[in-house]
């Protein structure tokens, strides 16, 4: 398990906690109870998991301070000014960093890639979401996690998944997840 994982939990209840009381005192009126010490300490939390180097992280806590400013009845005017320079920020940090930048270039690749082709991995996920058909090949039954996908477990479960359980299946993980949205909104 990686920190940062101890990092998202303790913005979510540290967070709501602090939103939360500073509700029941009437003061998420005013812009600087909203925002202070809220959004420092996501920033410095965001900035130590940029010094490692994991943006996928940072997209993620943001997200999660996004979700929280949001319940707390931020003004719709400050998301759009704040995701528009996170969004410039992404780009940059995208564009200047060799590895997203190929990890990028697989997007519409086409064609065959080598085993030590950076491609290889998300080439072999749609290879294996794609041969689920409608109701996949059976539960433990995977044949691209058996050596084609060199990490299954990571971020292509859900390319498993379809493998293993088709479109029923994968269609069905998105509907829990969405209930799972719903619920916790409502």
């Amino acid at each position: 398990i990686q920190p940062s994982e101890f990092g998202k939990l303790a913005l979510i209840l540290w967070g709501a906690d602090l939103l939360a009381r500073k509700q029941d005192k009437r003061l998420l009126t005013q812009w600087k109870h909203m925002l202070v010490p809220l959004v420092p300490v996501a920033f410095m939390l965001l900035g130590l998991i940029m010094l490692g180097g994991d943006m996928g992280t940072a997209i993620i806590l943001t997200a999660i301070l996004f979700g929280l400013l949001w319940l707390a009845g931020a003004p719709t005017r400050l998301f759009a000014g704040v995701l528009g320079f996170a969004a410039a920020i992404a780009f940059v940090l995208v564009w200047t960093s060799p590895n997203r930048m190929s990890r990028l270039s697989c997007m519409g690749v086409l064609g065959e890639p080598d085993p030590d082709d950076g491609c290889w991995q998300a080439a072999h996920g749609i290879y294996a979401l794609a041969s689920g058909g409608w109701f996949g090949s059976g539960l433990g039954a995977s044949v691209e996690k058996w050596g084609q996908l060199p990490e299954p477990h990571t971020d292509f479960i859900f390319a498993i998944t379809g493998e293993e359980l088709g479109l029923a299946g994968t269609l069905s993980v998105l509907a829990l997840f969405a209930a799972l949205g719903y619920a916790g909104i409502r």
